[in-house]
């Protein structure tokens, strides 16, 4: 068993939902729950225990009320501040270059929270989780800020989960599982297609025509946001099964894409565990044009992480 404990950081609705799914999947005996909200935090734990009660799990479920306990495996940042990103994207200030969309148009609100997050995780050494957006930036600046810790950001399971859903609507078998993704959540996707399984019908398709699924697949987040400010379902679902696999629970894959960073940049590798070693290691026996593919990702994440960091409208800080 490589990990048993997860501590989830800012249950709002993302969070809760995600609890909800690792609770029924039984992949932690631990669910740590943390809130800035006590009231919140109170009335999520019982609700969640109550659920537990019911689908007979016998996961604890228990809430952070002072010092985060730093011998927990896994720590899900997925604080977010209280925003509608409807009315950000039409009011909100960035600079000029840097991406707008639905996933990056609260970087301002929501970094001095993940900040605050990451001084009270200082020197842990456990795995650290980002899905708080915009996921590559984030995971760079969490890695700074938490050098001790192994940082993975997720979101492009998403992507693939959606890409497949979109292959489905136009008749093409396949599956989430069949298709991953690597490079960058907030719009440069790289088709890892040395990693596809051969026998979906997928696999068959061209790289342009993928990229036309991959065109469809990129409107679901902003189709699901416009009606209702958030995702949600889709979101919780996948990274349930991500989280299961990083704990260890789960058989059926090989490899996880995560985005994965240094001081400079990030953009999602695929992950795997080692049995001669007992760790996670950056898969990067990949043919030279997906790996070339990838770092041209990645220069996207640098500028903007670099853009973060030097333009005092974000107001950071070391």
């Amino acid at each position: 068993m490589r990990t048993n404990s997860i501590a989830i950081i800012g249950v709002g609705r993302l969070g809760s939902n995600l609890a909800q799914e690792l609770i029924r999947s039984g992949a932690f005996s631990k669910i740590y729950l943390d809130n800035r909200s006590e009231s919140r935090l109170e009335s999520v734990t019982l609700s969640l225990r109550v659920f537990a009660s019911c689908v007979g799990s016998q996961t604890e479920i228990i809430p952070v009320r002072e010092k985060f306990p730093q011998d927990v495996d896994v720590a899900l940042i997925t604080i977010k501040e209280n925003y509608d990103p409807r009315t950000l994207l039409e009011k909100e200030n960035l600079p000029e270059g840097f991406e707008r969309n639905v996933r990056t148009i609260g970087i301002r609100k929501d970094l001095p929270l993940v900040r605050a997050v990451c001084a009270k995780l200082r020197n842990y050494r456990g795995k650290v989780v980002v899905i708080t957006n915009p996921v590559d930036i984030f995971t760079v600046l969490v890695k700074e800020w938490i050098p001790t810790a192994e940082v993975y950001g997720f979101g492009v399971t998403v992507d693939a989960a959606r890409l497949a859903f979109s292959a489905q609507q136009e008749g093409v078998k396949c599956t989430a599982s069949d298709c991953p993704l690597g490079g960058v959540h907030i719009g440069r996707l790289v088709q890892l297609r040395s990693l596809w399984n051969p026998t979906s019908q997928l696999y068959s398709k061209t790289e342009l025509a993928v990229e036309d699924f991959l065109a469809s697949a990129s409107k679901i987040g902003p189709a699901i946001v416009r009606g209702l400010g958030f995702t949600l379902h889709d979101c919780a679902t996948v990274f349930a099964k991500d989280l299961t696999w990083l704990a260890g629970k789960d058989s059926t894959r090989k490899y996880l894409c995560v985005s994965i960073g240094d001081q400079y940049s990030a953009v999602a590798r695929p992950l795997f565990y080692s049995e001669a070693t007992g760790s996670y290691e950056i898969f990067n026996s990949l043919p030279e044009t997906e790996l070339h593919q990838l770092n041209n990702a990645s220069q996207l994440v640098k500028k903007a992480v670099d853009m973060v960091r030097r333009n005092p409208i974000f107001r950071f800080r070391r």
